[in-house]
């Protein structure tokens, strides 16, 4: 994502009008108890219109039903009103990328432009990615959102079966961030962990008994000795006998968009 960034303006008006407070308000009052509102300058992160005054990038109205009161705070998450998807960070006077995206030019303090970085986990929900198209996300692999029919970013849950969304054939385990082939293939030699598969003729079929991988991906036959109960494309089920049966084209998992 990058580090936060402080503001340029920012860091000037500080220089220019150290010691001054930033909430606009006078502590001093003819009446004890009764502070005197003031109308705030820039340095106090008020800036001023032609009808009044509004908060600086980054700050918020602390009363903001209270005439008068020009006193600030600064608001993490708040929206720059001059650089698209750049938010407030929580430290104060601080600029980051809204979630999903980079800084264009890490080494610059003027430079707040962003772009999307696809792949990289959001900031609030766990497991949650960035998809190629920018302000869309997906869950990671082997994860569904939750409740699955939702709208927009939400949290997401290990859901056994997922297809995993870079290697076809590549199911989610029962155990958390664990994968495994799907029924009929198995990991390439070569490597370690979640990797590519292969399909391997002969394998029985994890679920069905008596059910082989036939000499195609996907496809399946009786094992020797037994023959289809019914030629019902999704019947998997299997007795003795010989009658000469043609493949059954059978795909595990579920695919999590």
């Amino acid at each position: 994502m990058g580090a936060a960034r402080v503001s340029l303006a920012m860091v000037l008006a500080g220089l220019a009008l150290s010691g001054c407070g930033s909430s606009g308000v006078s502590t001093e009052s003819p009446f004890p108890g009764e502070p005197v509102f003031q109308p705030a300058t820039a340095a106090d992160h008020v800036i001023e219109t032609g009808d009044g005054y509004r908060p600086a990038p980054g700050y918020a109205w602390v009363n903001p039903d209270v005439d008068g009161d020009h006193s600030v705070r600064w608001s993490p998450g708040a929206e720059h009103p001059d650089w698209p998807k750049v938010v407030a960070a929580p430290e104060e006077s601080e600029w980051r990328p809204a979630p999903g995206y980079e800084w264009v030019d890490p080494g610059s303090s003027v430079n707040l432009a962003v772009r999307w970085r696809p792949g990289v986990m959001h900031r609030q929900f766990e497991n949650v990615l960035a998809a190629a198209e920018p302000d869309h996300w997906h869950p990671a692999p082997g994860y569904g959102w939750d409740p699955p029919d939702g709208q927009g970013v939400r949290r997401v849950v290990w859901t056994p079966g997922a297809v995993h969304r870079e290697y076809e054939n590549v199911l989610a385990a029962a155990e958390e961030d664990h994968f495994v082939p799907a029924p009929g293939y198995e990991w390439v030699p070569e490597g370690t962990g979640v990797r590519p598969v292969r399909w391997l003729a002969g394998t029985p079929h994890p679920v069905h008994a008596g059910v082989l991988a036939g000499s195609e991906p996907d496809n399946w036959r009786p094992a020797p000795g037994f023959e289809w109960v019914t030629a019902a494309p999704d019947d998997f089920r299997v007795r003795p006998g010989t009658t000469p049966a043609s493949g059954k084209l059978h795909m595990e998992g579920t695919v999590i968009d």
